[in-house]
């Protein structure tokens, strides 16, 4: 489910900043605590992140082929459905969103809608990581498949 309240609040504003690109010095300048203070608050919302990513893909079968607490994000495949591609995003309101393969995806509408949010989540991971081998790889598969859908721009 994950933390809750004031202090999950700002230990997920901490993190955002951090996967954003600022070190821990920067945000415990920006919000007047130490830098000792920042980083329990980044290990203990990394124990949260990794333990609702993981909890996600257990329950989805999946089988982790990527996984990175700091970034919330976690990339596999689903067996069952025949290796269909699965992606986990920590998303700005703290909120996990799953992404799958959307050729397994029947409904159109559903199908489109998700892979108009999963283009935008594949801009953001760029931005994160940029030259990441295994990562690159596997952003291109997603990307192929939306291509192929026709549905990006």
């Amino acid at each position: 489910m994950g933390l809750r309240g004031k202090k999950a609040d700002r230990q997920f504003q901490y993190w955002n900043l951090r996967r954003k690109g600022m070190g821990q010095s920067e945000i415990a300048r920006k919000y007047g605590v130490s830098r000792q203070s920042i980083s329990k608050s980044l290990a203990a919302f990394e124990r949260d992140v990794s333990l609702r990513l993981l909890e996600h893909a257990k329950a989805s079968d999946a089988l982790i082929e990527y996984y990175d607490p700091k970034k919330g994000l976690l990339l596999g495949f689903i067996p069952q459905v025949n290796n269909a591609l699965y992606m986990l995003v920590i998303d700005s309101s703290n909120s996990i969103k799953a992404f799958y393969d959307p050729s397994i995806i029947r409904n159109k509408h559903v199908r489109k809608k998700m892979m108009s949010e999963l283009n935008i989540i594949l801009v953001d991971i760029y931005k994160l990581y940029g030259k990441n081998q295994k990562l690159t790889k596997m952003k291109d598969i997603f990307l192929m498949i939306i291509k192929k859908g026709g549905f990006c721009e």
